[in-house]
């Protein structure tokens, strides 16, 4: 890009960047006007400016429910996770109650539980006795190895750790039993809080807790299935902020023209005032004039380039044509020379030609003349033939 491209490219910048100025100022003026009471902006103006607020509330409005429809549903599903989490507590303390039900059972079993507990109460039975079993073998091994030398304190150390293992896997059998038969006596009312006592009051509350949130969470699914289904069926946020947008934009522009038509008639376009300034507006007013005189004045030095360029256009115009013209001079006085030389050997062409026509009469002369004395001699001999 050379220089005066260059300051031409930066005018024109510079004369953009003070009509989008412009354009700012001239908005102000335009929606102050178009809210004032004093001054007003054309009938035209004032319904379409009208007509952009009603449905820029409506979009807004519509945006606003929607947003509050999201806020209810991300409600609802903080709700139902933490319900889901409160259910899942109550079954694992419903576990824990069972087992605690399982053990009050066992250590209160009369014959008023034997249809609801009795085998449970024989193999819990069978099950606490070997494990009875399991820890004296332990203690037996334990004060063996009191006495035992190095390699066979290793021998003793594994019998205890399968001793342990077994004595571990016995007891989750006994807990997992008497779990399963509380449980299976609870659910079918085989027992009672009378024969249950507080364990069963406890197993109770837990269902009663978890049936409960059951309910909430049913609810809450349903509002929250409901609520999506109104969400589903409502314009996309984006669609809806787009609109805004665009109706924003339109409102800019109705503003701007307001201002733009009011300012025509105290300020000319090449920044000459035709009146005084109303006081409301006399400091944005001052602000397009300014505006308007640097507008003018960049106006005029993109002119004054634009001459400029158009000058050395033309100048180049010329200068091309100025040596085309001597190109063609030069040409011309080649031609003609060789004109000069042409019409020497036309001349000498046509010497020749004549020179060769007339040898051809002469030759075609002299061919007739020999046709004409062969004639007669050919007329003699046949006469003397007849003869």
């Amino acid at each position: 890009m050379n220089a005066d491209s260059k300051t031409l490219s930066e005018l024109n910048k510079q004369n953009d960047s003070l009509k989008a100025k412009l354009s700012e100022v001239e908005q102000k003026i335009g929606l102050q006007l178009l809210s004032g009471t004093e001054f007003h902006a054309s009938e035209e103006l004032a319904q379409q400016y009208a007509q952009f607020i009603a449905e820029k509330d409506s979009l807004q409005k519509n945006l606003e429910a929607t947003e509050l429809l999201e806020q209810n549903i991300a409600e609802k599903t903080k709700e139902i996770k933490a319900l889901t989490l409160a259910i899942a507590g109550t079954k694992k303390r419903e576990k824990e109650a069972y087992l605690k039900l399982g053990n009050y059972l066992y250590d209160n079993y009369t014959q008023v539980l034997a249809v609801a507990f009795g085998p449970s109460y024989a193999e819990a039975a069978t099950l606490k006795n070997t494990i009875s079993q399991l820890k004296n073998q332990q203690d037996t091994v334990e004060e063996t190895m009191e006495h035992q030398n190095f390699l066979s304190r290793m021998v003793s150390q594994v019998k205890k750790q399968t001793l342990n293992t077994n004595i571990a896997m016995t007891s989750r059998k006994l807990d997992s039993l008497l779990e399963s038969s509380a449980k299976s006596a609870f659910e079918t009312d085989s027992i009672s809080a009378e024969t249950g006592g507080q364990p069963y009051e406890e197993c109770v509350a837990i269902k009663n807790e978890r049936a409960s949130f059951l309910n909430n969470l049913s609810q809450l699914e349903a509002q929250k299935a409901s609520l999506s289904e109104e969400l589903k069926a409502r314009d996309k946020k984006s669609s809806v902020n787009a609109k805004i947008a665009d109706t924003a934009q339109s409102m800019t522009k109705v503003e701007t023209a307001a201002g733009h038509d009011f300012v025509k008639n105290y300020i000319t376009r090449d920044a000459e005032i035709l009146t005084d300034f109303p006081a409301d507006y006399a400091d944005l007013f001052a602000q397009v004039l300014e505006l308007k005189k640097e507008l003018t004045q960049t106006n005029l030095r993109i002119d004054i380039c634009n001459f400029e360029q158009d000058l050395k256009n033309i100048r180049k115009n010329i200068d091309s044509m100025n040596k085309e013209t001597e190109t063609n001079k030069e040409n011309i006085a080649r031609l003609n020379a060789r004109n000069t030389a042409l019409a020497a050997e036309i001349q000498n062409a046509q010497a020749k030609f004549d020179e060769v026509m007339q040898k051809k009469a002469d030759t075609e002369a002299e061919l007739a003349q020999k046709n004409a004395e062969k004639a007669p001699e050919s007329d003699s001999e046949s006469a003397s033939a007849e003869n």
